[in-house]
């Protein structure tokens, strides 16, 4: 599975809405229920979500 921390949009470790440029929840996450409430958390292992893009070297 890909990771965050392999995202093109992946900026940083775990703030509260600000590990990624992309506004969640995602279209898809809204579909399955997610709300993310207390916002958005992730870290460079966290599973990416559908809006993944590998980073360009």
């Amino acid at each position: 599975m890909n990771k965050c921390g392999t995202c093109k949009h992946y900026i940083g470790g775990g703030d509260w809405n600000l590990c990624c440029t992309i506004k969640h929840p995602t279209p898809k996450e809204q579909e399955n229920g997610m709300t993310f409430i207390f916002g958005h958390l992730c870290y460079k292992n966290t599973d990416a979500c559908d809006m993944y893009e590998p980073k360009g070297d």
